[in-house]
């Protein structure tokens, strides 16, 4: 599993059709200092593997640092960025006996 992508995401993902989130912080970098962050603490981690310096307990610290920073940053992207996946005015459906209603709405008062 690749360091980079969370486990079944991007690089990591099963189909390998997402792009790397190394890519998507790259796009997003300039306005968003949490992706900006991860790319950093990428370099960092890139830069201990190449140099093997220190024992597997620094790599491990730093691709955990790294880890934390990326986590937050795709959920800052995706909470700044995608506003349309919280739609609060989308009204949810349920059925009731074979009718569709809006949640919350009462039912029709019948007179008997």
């Amino acid at each position: 599993m690749r360091p980079c992508c969370p486990a079944g995401r991007g690089c990591n993902a099963a189909d390998r059709d997402e792009i790397c989130v190394l890519t998507l912080f790259r796009a997003f970098s300039a306005d968003e200092s949490a992706a900006a962050l991860a790319l950093e603490r990428w370099a960092v981690f890139e830069d201990a593997c190449k140099r093997r310096t220190g024992s597997d307990g620094v790599l491990r610290f730093r691709r955990r640092a790294y880890q934390r920073v990326r986590d937050r940053a795709l959920v800052a992207i995706t909470m700044r960025w995608a506003p349309w996946l919280i739609d609060s005015k989308t009204k949810r459906r349920r059925r009731v006996s074979g009718r569709v209603r809006l949640r919350g709405a009462r039912p029709a008062h019948r007179a008997r």
